[in-house]
């Protein structure tokens, strides 16, 4: 069996040789079928006392009123953005006082997403997830072929938006 993927910053507490090494699961988040379910009610009704509001899209997006701050929460993965920085601190000293968190500072990763940030952007790519896609089908070699999209083209997006039908997806 090896190590699940995600979990490399365990490595250097573990013995040097990784073969003999354990990880105790716990049980609840683990083993029972109902855990996520319970997890997630229990996230969603923290966040939701806490000020932050739920998107009508995607059920683990939150952010506040004033959409000054957004927060992903994928499993028991949480990712803050936020253009101020107290408000970020604000709320992860909330999420700290409720949860046993480990703070990894700035986000250069999530989700096989590569995060990029500067003053005035935000980038995210996925460079390093699909060259590890195609070296996993020895397709790392292969010929390209370019895109019919421009690159580097952004959609504006309106409030008017279609927000399509939701009951396909």
């Amino acid at each position: 069996m090896e190590m699940l993927e995600g979990i490399e910053w365990l490595k250097p507490t573990l013995d040097s040789d990784s073969q003999n090494s354990i990880l105790r699961l716990h049980k609840a988040l683990y083993s029972l079928k109902e855990a996520p379910r319970l997890w997630y009610q229990h996230i969603d009704s923290f966040l939701g006392s806490i000020g932050l509001g739920k998107s009508d899209n995607d059920p683990n997006l939150y952010f506040t009123k004033d959409q000054s701050m957004f927060l992903v929460v994928y499993v028991d993965d949480i990712l803050l953005l936020s253009k101020s920085l107290d408000l970020m601190c604000m709320f992860k000293a909330k999420l700290a006082g409720k949860y046993k968190l480990n703070d990894l500072g700035y986000a250069s990763q999530f989700l096989g997403l590569e995060i990029t940030t500067g003053s005035d952007y935000l980038f995210l790519n996925q460079q390093c997830f699909i060259q590890k896609v195609l070296n996993q089908f020895e397709m790392a070699d292969c010929n390209s072929v370019s895109t019919s999209l421009q690159v580097k083209s952004f959609i504006p997006t309106t409030p008017e938006c279609d927000k399509g039908n939701q009951a396909e997806y």
